[in-house]
């Protein structure tokens, strides 16, 4: 509902201006106001239309605060009375568990279960008695300890003390055990109220406070690596051809924080976990280091990212071609990462002892990189362009060329008409099309679809690495080649030493070796 306030008068051509201009003007939104009148302005003819406008500002009525239930304890006469109240609107009411979590820090051993469960389910806000304690009878203190050991109450007695009340006081705790986060001004502020019968909360313990791993932290750099659960360093979401500073910072360690026990009032610990302490030495490649304080890893050098499969973060220089590398820049091969923005023309060469990004189309070149390679728009190779990676190669496609990976070969579109040689896996995803050639993997090919129905030879050959085999699969599974949709004759397949050749085709196929043979199964 709205309440009249604060009006104001003002000139516009239309309502929706006047509320915007009154709105601005009281740094409000437009909703905050309402026109009460307006009128036409004299003017003359070739004049546009103004009106006068009266506004009123609104004040909005606040929407209604919902109220958690709560519960509150008092310890006199010698029971526990529980005071449950109810929640207001929507707030939530107080459950059993609360009160079943809470009752150890109580000074009574046992208790009325049944009243506990009606107070909370009446939440009427009037005190139940859900317990007893033992109040002294023949002196002026007694002292009760909760059955966790995390709460010692003073309990007065019937009659009043006389002298010395804070050592007698203190001394009856003492003769419980009570040794431990006794709070003197509690004990001080109980006598000076002193309250027959009454159990008031002096002391408590201190709960344990569990450490905190240390933790690897990512930073804003475009090759700062996400990092896993597991503690591996993810590298998918760096910007790999963005420059870095030399001192940029790459990785931050968030320190251990050490366990701190917990004790009980009466003076025994409580063991807890402490936290795991870890170093970003593992992290540390080329072109970078640890700094002094070990918090940090910082590059050394001024660069880009290099990719690499250990983990570690590398940064070498980086020497960015912002056109084409045709005749006229020549050919290239440089010390560190290149990335070329535009396209790599026929008959050049471009070498790059780091990491090699082709923004453009790379065509009948020869490129080779020390470490990985990405061809952003893939390579069209006229029977000439050649490929050299010793890391990993990702390429939209790939049609009429050479390549030789050192690791894996991943081409988001296709391969036609190719000889691809990988040390690991030939992975084909999107169209996921093998056209032709010849690919060779170490441990997997992978495809959507192999072959054409126009007739055109393709030859598939797995041949597994002698470390692979030693290892046991290290790669994950048994060397294969897999079809997800249809392979098309004429085919070759070979597995090692055992040979399959397609005349017929076939679809949705995992094709593997048993036994010096090919077994065909369903495609997994």
């Amino acid at each position: 509902m709205a309440t009249p306030e604060d009006v104001v008068e003002l000139a516009a051509a239309s309502e929706r201006e006047a509320l915007e201009q009154a709105a601005a003007d009281a740094g409000v939104g437009p909703s905050d106001f309402e026109i009460v009148h307006s009128e036409a302005l004299s003017r003359m003819p070739w004049q546009p239309k103004r009106f006068r406008f009266q506004l009123r500002r609104v004040v909005r009525a606040a929407a209604p605060v919902s109220v958690d239930g709560h519960w509150a304890i008092d310890c006199r006469l010698g029971s526990v009375w529980l005071t449950v109240y109810p929640p207001e609107r929507a707030g939530r009411p107080v459950m059993p568990e609360e009160l079943l979590a809470e009752r150890r820090n109580w000074p009574v051993a046992t208790f009325d279960r049944d009243h506990l469960y009606s107070a909370v389910e009446k939440a009427a806000g009037r005190p139940v008695a859900i317990a007893e304690y033992e109040v002294p009878k023949d002196r002026p203190y007694g002292a009760l300890i909760s059955p966790n050991d995390m709460a010692g109450y003073l309990v007065f007695g019937i009659e009043k003390p006389g002298e010395e009340e804070l050592e007698a006081a203190l001394a009856t705790l003492a003769e419980v055990g009570i040794v431990q986060g006794i709070d003197l001004e509690r004990v001080k502020t109980a006598l000076d109220a002193w309250q027959p019968t009454h159990a008031v909360l002096v002391a408590e313990g201190r709960a344990p406070e569990p450490g905190e791993n240390a933790e690897v932290l990512s930073t804003e750099s475009p090759g700062s690596p996400r990092i896993l659960p597991d503690g591996s360093a993810d590298f998918s979401g760096c910007r790999f051809d963005e420059p870095i500073e030399a001192g940029e910072p790459l990785l931050r360690l968030k320190p251990v924080r050490r366990a701190r026990e917990g004790v009980t009032v009466r003076g025994a610990s409580i063991p807890t976990t402490d936290g795991v302490e870890t170093d970003l030495q593992r992290f540390v490649g080329e072109g970078v280091e640890l700094t002094p304080d070990g918090l940090q890893v910082v590059a050394t050098v001024s660069g880009s990212l290099t990719r690499a499969s250990d983990g570690r973060i590398g940064v070498r220089p980086l020497l960015r071609i912002p056109k084409s590398v045709d005749s006229a820049t020549g050919n290239i091969d440089f010390p560190g990462n290149v990335v070329v923005d535009v396209d790599v023309a026929d008959g050049v060469t471009v070498k790059a002892t780091g990491d090699l990004t082709i923004k453009g189309v790379a065509m009948g070149a020869h490129l080779e990189a020390g470490g990985a390679m990405v061809l952003m728009n893939g390579m069209t190779g006229h029977g000439v362009g050649e490929i050299v990676a010793h890391g990993p190669l990702e390429a939209v496609f790939l049609q009429d060329c050479t390549v030789t990976s050192d690791s894996g070969v991943a081409v988001s579109r296709e391969i036609v008409g190719c000889m691809v040689t990988a040390a690991d896996s030939v992975m084909v995803t999107g169209e996921g099309k093998i056209l032709g050639g010849a690919i060779q993997a170490g441990h997997e090919i992978i495809a959507k679809t192999i072959g054409t129905s126009r007739g055109v030879m393709t030859k598939l050959t797995v041949s597994p690495r002698r470390d692979a085999a030693a290892s046991g699969d290290a790669s994950g599974g048994r060397p294969s080649v897999r079809v997800q949709d249809r392979l098309y004759p004429p085919a070759i397949i070979q597995i090692g030493i055992a040979k399959w050749t397609a005349d017929r085709e076939t679809v949705f196929s995992r094709f593997v070796e048993a036994n010096g043979a090919i077994s065909v199964t369903p495609y997994a």
